[in-house]
C-alpha cells in the first residue's frame, strides 16, 4: 500500500471531502453529517481537524475540540473514520497518534473520546494499542441514531481517558505490551463476570452473569463480531447490549476501571474479553490523581 500521510487539513475540498467519508464510513445520512463548514471552525477555533492522505487522495480523518469536565479541560475526541476499503489497515491508528502529537503540542495531557463496547475491534485499537482506560458507561449516549450501523439498538458507549504523557500509553505505544493470557489470569484468581455459550455460526449468548465479584481482576466477554450479531439476531444483540451494560455500570460504580482488552482464540473462535482492575495502573496514578 503507498504510504499514508496524516497532516492537518487546511483545503476546502478536503474538509467538504470529509462529509463523503462519514457516509462511505458509516452509512450516515445527509442530516447526521457533521458538515465541512463546522471541521473548519473547529480548525480555526484551536480543535484539531487531521486527514490521512495516499498520495493526494484523503482516505480518513479524524477531529477534536476543547472539552472541560468541571476540572480541567482537554482535547474531546470525536469522530476518526477511515473509508471502508481501508479500514482494519491500520490509518486509525496512525490518526490517533498524530493527534496524541498535536494534542501535546497544544498542552493537552488528556483525550477524551466514545465508542461502543461491545466493538471488539474498536476495543483492540483503543485498550490495548493505545493504552485507553475507563471507568465511565453512557447508557443510550446519542438516543436513537437512523445511521445503518447503529439503527435499531440503544447508543450505550464507553467514555475513555487517553492520558497521553503517562508511562502507561509511552509502553502501548512502543508495543510493551502486558504478556498475560486469559489462561494465565484466571491462574491467578481473576473472574469472569458473564459466562457464555456457543449456538452456532460462530455465535455466542449470554446465560448468567455475577455483579457481587470481588476479584481485583474482573473479566467481561463481549461478541467476536457485534455488527454480524446485529445483522441476522437482532434480540440476541439487545440482550448482549443490557446484560453488558448491568455489568459494567455495577462494577463502575464499585470501584473497578477497564484497563485492557484481550482477544483469544479458543477452540477455533475468537473470545474478546475486557480487563476491569480494582485499582488504578501505578503508571497512571501520577496523571489522574493530580
Amino acid at each position: 500500500m503507498e504510504e499514508v500521510v496524516v497532516k492537518k487539513i487546511e483545503k476546502p475540498e478536503d474538509f467538504s471531502n470529509c462529509e463523503n467519508i462519514q457516509r462511505k464510513a458509516w452509512g450516515m445520512k445527509d442530516i447526521e453529517i457533521v458538515p465541512f463548514h463546522f471541521l473548519i471552525t473547529i480548525q480555526k477555533a484551536g480543535g484539531i481537524v487531521l486527514g490521512a492522505y495516499r498520495g493526494n487522495e484523503l482516505i480518513g480523518f479524524c477531529f477534536g475540540f476543547i472539552g472541560y469536565d468541571g476540572s480541567k479541560y482537554y482535547l474531546h475526541s470525536h469522530m476518526n473514520a477511515v473509508i471502508p476499503e481501508k479500514q482494519h489497515k491500520g490509518v486509525g491508528y496512525l490518526l490517533k497518534l498524530k493527534q496524541r502529537e498535536h494534542a501535546l503540542q497544544k498542552g493537552f495531557d488528556l483525550i477524551k473520546w466514545t465508542f461502543d463496547p461491545l466493538e471488539g475491534v474498536n476495543a483492540n485499537l483503543n485498550f490495548r494499542k493505545l493504552g485507553v482506560i475507563s471507568r465511565t458507561y453512557i447508557p443510550n449516549c446519542y438516543g436513537e441514531m437512523r445511521t445503518k450501523l447503529y439503527a435499531g439498538l440503544e447508543t450505550d458507549r464507553f467514555l475513555v481517558e487517553w492520558w497521553i504523557k503517562s508511562k502507561h500509553v509511552e509502553n502501548r505505544l512502543t508495543g510493551n505490551l502486558p504478556k498475560y493470557s486469559l489462561e494465565e489470569l484466571l491462574s491467578e484468581k481473576a473472574s469472569i463476570a458473564n459466562e457464555t455459550e456457543f449456538i452456532g455460526s460462530n455465535l455466542r449468548k449470554i446465560v448468567k452473569i455475577d455483579t457481587n465479584l470481588t476479584s481485583d481482576i474482573i473479566l467481561i466477554e463481549i461478541p467476536e463480531n457485534f455488527q454480524k450479531i446485529k445483522a441476522t439476531n437482532m434480540e440476541l444483540a439487545r440482550d448482549w447490549r443490557l446484560k453488558t451494560r448491568e455489568l459494567f455500570q455495577s462494577y463502575f460504580t464499585r470501584g473497578y476501571v477497564a484497563i485492557d482488552f484481550l482477544s483469544e482464540k479458543m477452540d477455533e473462535q475468537r473470545r474478546n474479553f475486557y480487563v476491569l482492575s480494582k485499582n488504578i495502573p501505578d503508571d497512571l496514578k501520577p496523571f489522574i490523581e493530580c
